[in-house]
């Protein structure tokens, strides 16, 4: 039996390290601000990785051993080849298994991947504690007051500049 980081899960070293290995180059970290058609704003974080089809098991097994999160196929498109993308995007999948992951097991601090979680670490957090346990993922997250977007926003803006590529 599987147990959390933060509420159950262990994993072994071995799996922590390659993983955030494995995730400083191929994971992303991302949140976006959007406006439902209701007129409220909402967060949407996720986690994911994204590979060619032909290394989709690889992340099988992630999902298996994490036990949470999903998995996308996308077929082949003409010259494109096939993609499987892991995804989180419940927030209390990623509060709990995710950030305390990569608490444990952190991204070295000259890669850019560790500035990235950082700033999106902090959003999740947010996102968990003031959106409470309604934050069931990207479209079911709750809003969040007025007063939190001062906070947001530029918290969001400072992710998009770190993925930006500078030499």
């Amino acid at each position: 039996m599987q147990k959390r980081l933060g509420l159950d899960l262990e994993v072994t070293d071995e799996f922590g390290w390659f993983f955030s290995g494995y995730v400083t180059g191929e994971g992303c970290f991302s949140a976006r601000i959007y406006r439902k058609d209701d007129g409220y704003k909402k967060l949407r974080l996720r986690f994911h990785i994204g590979v060619r089809g032909d290394d989709g098991i690889g992340l099988e097994s992630i999902r298996h051993t994490l036990g949470i999160g999903h998995l996308y196929h996308t077929p082949q498109i003409g010259e494109i080849n096939p993609t499987t993308v892991y995804y989180v995007t419940a927030i209390p999948d990623l509060y709990h298994v995710i950030i305390p992951l990569f608490e444990k097991y952190p991204f070295a601090s000259h890669w850019r991947k560790a500035r990235e979680f950082d700033i999106w670490k902090e959003l999740v957090t947010i996102q968990h504690l003031e959106g409470g346990m309604r934050s069931r993922g990207c479209y079911g997250a709750a809003p969040l007051p007025e007063s939190h977007w001062s906070k947001i926003k530029p918290l969001v803006d400072r992710l998009a500049e770190a993925h930006r590529y500078s030499p």
